[in-house]
């Protein structure tokens, strides 16, 4: 009764989808599954995978390899710890592409052409954040990860910004308890490097240097 009362043919098919998705999200086909595996499938559109089934149980979804271009239909998977999506297409991200994935402890984009850090901000428990091989060009992307306050690793190699002579410093001043960056490990002397750096103390005596250089000219 349902699909005829649909004033147009071609809805038929959707309310048929959404009637089926509901009915498998009251009753998962695999209700114990952690892990899922779908790296190099020709995946191009993740909601077309129907993902809400699994948000109760799936901890690991690998998705490397595929043709994604925009993130969609991830918003369920309230419980994913681990999100891999290596090699495909996604340049950009919307503010709703992580949305609803509020334990995602580890997340691979390494090869994408990604160029900007904005819109990583839902996941505020991540701990590991690998974008190899991308095109981040600009410093200022780098101090988008202050809302990631448990962020301990961080890979962005093969990345524009990392030729900047302040990237590191930038980076760490921003990330106060990364352990690792880009393989590196970080060390109590650098800490105290970068917080000589950035003191107010040092910042204050660059403004008055730079003024009496004025007036000296």
């Amino acid at each position: 009764a349902r699909l005829a009362a649909a004033e147009d043919p071609a809805d038929a098919p959707d309310a048929a989808d959404a009637g089926m998705t509901e009915l498998l999200e009251q009753s998962p086909p695999f209700p114990s599954l952690e892990v899922l595996q779908l790296g190099a499938n020709s995946i191009v559109a993740v909601s077309s995978l129907r993902l809400s089934v699994l948000a109760k149980s799936l901890k690991v979804l690998f998705l490397q390899d595929n043709d994604i271009s925009k993130l969609e239909g991830l918003e369920a998977l309230c419980n994913l710890e681990e999100l891999v999506l290596d090699r495909n297409r996604i340049k950009f991200l919307d503010p709703s592409s992580f949305a609803g994935l509020v334990n995602l402890r580890e997340l691979r984009m390494e090869e994408n052409g990604l160029r900007s850090l904005s819109h990583l901000s839902p996941l505020t428990r991540l701990h590991a954040l690998h974008l190899t091989c991308n095109r981040v060009v600009e410093v200022a992307e780098v101090e988008k990860l202050v809302a990631h306050p448990e962020l301990y690793e961080l890979t962005l190699l093969s990345n524009p910004v990392t030729r900047k002579q302040v990237y590191r410093p930038m980076v760490l001043r921003h990330c106060p308890g990364l352990k690792y960056l880009d393989g590196k490990e970080v060390t109590m002397e650098e800490r105290d490097h970068v917080d000589y750096l950035f003191s107010p103390v040092d910042a204050a005596a660059a403004a008055v240097a730079a003024v009496h250089a004025q007036d000296m000219g």
